[in-house]
């Protein structure tokens, strides 16, 4: 499914390279893993089973420069994904990360990115703490993926993003 020096989107740990495909033994049991190096995060290295069940689901390969590009280019045309009621919208939420789609993940920031303005200028108090982990989770997915992809730093993707969502508005 995946080779070495294949980019890939791997869960919690963001944006990976392979370095290796490997048989190992881990508690008795010896099966080949995937050699995974986060790349912002160059000093630790993660075992995923080639066969774990599910791993199209939690790993993917990365976008590429065009999807990013055409992305931040289109900005305008994602539509925020909102929903009033808390719980809706942290399931909602849950479900467009697991999914890993960009633009999804962009209309959930945006929507989000409102909502904390709106709370702002009413003076209320901040997001539900599941908002603000989720809109982290999502700014940590997209971020790296367009620093990695554009071949930059995170702070430079994440002012490109946030410059192109604004201008969007």
């Amino acid at each position: 499914m995946f080779c070495v020096n294949d980019s890939v989107f791997y869960g919690v740990h963001g944006v990976c390279v392979i370095t290796d495909i490997t048989r190992r033994e881990f508690g008795g049991k010896t099966q080949e893993y995937y050699v995974l190096t986060p790349a912002f995060s160059k000093h630790s290295t993660i075992f995923v089973p080639t066969d774990s069940p599910g791993i199209e689901k939690r790993m993917r390969k990365t976008a590429a420069k065009k999807e990013i590009t055409e992305l931040l280019d289109n900005m305008k045309d994602v539509e925020p994904e909102w929903s009033e009621h808390a719980s809706e919208r942290k399931e909602k939420y849950a479900e467009i990360l697991k999914k890993g789609s960009l633009k999804d993940i962009c209309g959930m920031i945006k929507a989000l990115y409102d909502y904390k303005d709106r709370l702002l200028s009413e003076n209320r108090k901040k997001m539900y703490a599941s908002d603000e982990k989720q809109l982290a989770e999502a700014e940590k997915v997209l971020f790296e993926e367009a620093a990695f992809a554009l071949k930059t730093d995170l702070k430079t993707a994440e002012d490109k993003i946030k410059k192109a969502i604004h201008k969007s508005k």
